[in-house]
């Protein structure tokens, strides 16, 4: 399922004398609400005064499935960690491939995810023949960027712990409950020098959903899943930042507001989400061949 981004026209803005505007500025206001659209997006670029760089969080996308009877374990260690280091790191449990399929005559939901599958199987190198896997802030790992041991994981993210990062990175998000859509605005202010291509993702998680799932010989039947990988909202490889911007300097700030429709609205073969324990997440990450290491990753209520 491929997505887009249509950017709306552009109107001159001016700023202060403490700005620099180095890009066409972007009327953040839709002036036609279009009811049927799923994403739209408005961005805008500048540049300001260097703000104190922000502590660097990791992403941890979970490789699981339903089916798999080791992955509660591994669910485990990861919530462990994130109750001892708050605000640390963000969970994505990513539901795809094999050991996804509905538990018989048990599972009320269906998490898979086909451009997941391509996502991890053709952005993100594959190689991944077990469950449960991490990856940590998508660096190397032995055999590509997943480590399917689960008992190297804490090691391995406390090793990433010490990470700086080059940008900040600030997400809101609101819904319109009269044209039931997200309003997700995302603020990246670069503290460092970056020469590297970047892209943003930004994704729908939702937690606390009830449903059956294996662990170890039994089913547990009121198994609560978090952090489960419900929707892209930016193309599966993300969208470029400023992909005109060749070095992407100190005080370089890019602004962009997307309005995002959830895609299980007006179909009822899709599972119902409740948009009270969803959440959005945004990524930054690098975009070049054989490197989509993370920058940075925030987290932040869909309502």
């Amino acid at each position: 399922m491929k997505k887009s981004l249509l950017v709306a026209g552009s109107a001159f803005l001016f700023f202060l004398n403490a700005c620099k505007e180095i890009g066409p500025a972007i009327d953040f206001t839709p002036q036609v609400v279009d009811t049927f659209f799923k994403v739209r997006a408005y961005d805008t670029s500048y540049t300001d005064a260097v703000p104190t760089p922000q502590n660097k969080k990791m992403l941890i996308e979970e490789y699981t499935g339903v089916q798999c009877p080791n992955c509660p374990a591994g669910a485990t260690i990861l919530k462990n960690y994130d109750v001892a280091n708050p605000g640390k790191i963000v969970i994505v449990a990513l539901h795809s491939g094999s050991l996804t399929d509905r538990i018989p005559n048990k599972s009320k939901y269906y998490f898979a995810n086909d451009d997941v599958q391509n996502m991890v199987n053709n952005y993100l190198g594959g190689n991944v023949n077990a469950k449960p896997a991490a990856a940590i802030d998508r660096t190397p790992q032995s055999n590509g960027l997943f480590i399917v041991n689960k008992n190297q994981w804490t090691s391995a993210i406390n090793q990433r712990a010490t990470a700086t990062s080059p940008v900040n990175l600030t997400v809101t998000s609101r819904y319109d409950t009269a044209f039931k859509k997200v309003v997700i605005n995302v603020k990246i202010a670069y503290t460092q020098q970056v020469t590297k291509k970047q892209n943003l993702s930004l994704w729908v998680l939702e937690d606390k959903i009830i449903d059956a799932q294996y662990d170890g010989t039994v089913t547990i039947d009121n198994y609560e899943h978090n952090h489960v990988f419900r929707d892209f909202i930016t193309p599966v490889t993300g969208s470029a930042i400023l992909s005109s911007v060749t070095t992407k300097s100190p005080g370089l700030v890019y602004e962009r507001q997307l309005i995002y429709t959830p895609k299980f609205l007006g179909n009822a073969s899709l599972d119902q989400w409740n948009l009270d324990n969803c959440k959005i997440v945004a990524v930054i990450h690098n975009d070049e061949q054989g490197d989509k290491e993370v920058a940075q990753v925030m987290e932040v209520n869909l309502k």
